[in-house]
């Protein structure tokens, strides 16, 4: 579990450094199954990560509230991703429907 957390938060740091929004698109979506958008069984898989987080923050090795927001960004779709999702909804489309990816971007869009 501690090397999965390590892995989230080193793959949001590099996410954030990316400079190319299609780019940073397409690396996000190559992992975003392993951060709830996959389906409705990995978004309780994720939910679950996300709120495991209190748990392991009693390792001093890990920061909790680091962690909890890197997971947080990492399961968005409208951060790292919205370029590429934008510009490819056609093709992406079936999967933005059975993923949930698509339901998330217009809850978020209602939000912003």
């Amino acid at each position: 579990m501690a090397s999965f957390y390590e892995f989230a938060l080193d793959l949001d740091q590099y996410l954030a450094a990316l400079e190319f929004p299609m780019l940073r698109g397409h690396v996000w979506l190559h992992f975003a199954y392993w951060f709830g958008n996959g389906g409705a069984r990995m978004e309780e898989v994720a939910l679950w990560l996300q709120n495991a987080v209190a748990h392991a923050a009693e390792d001093e090795s890990i920061d909790g509230a680091e962690l909890g927001e890197a997971l947080a960004r990492l399961r968005a779709p409208q951060r790292y991703p919205l370029v590429l999702i934008e510009q490819t909804a056609e093709v992406l489309g079936p999967w933005l429907e059975s993923s949930g990816v698509g339901e998330q971007l217009s809850a978020g869009s209602r939000s912003l």
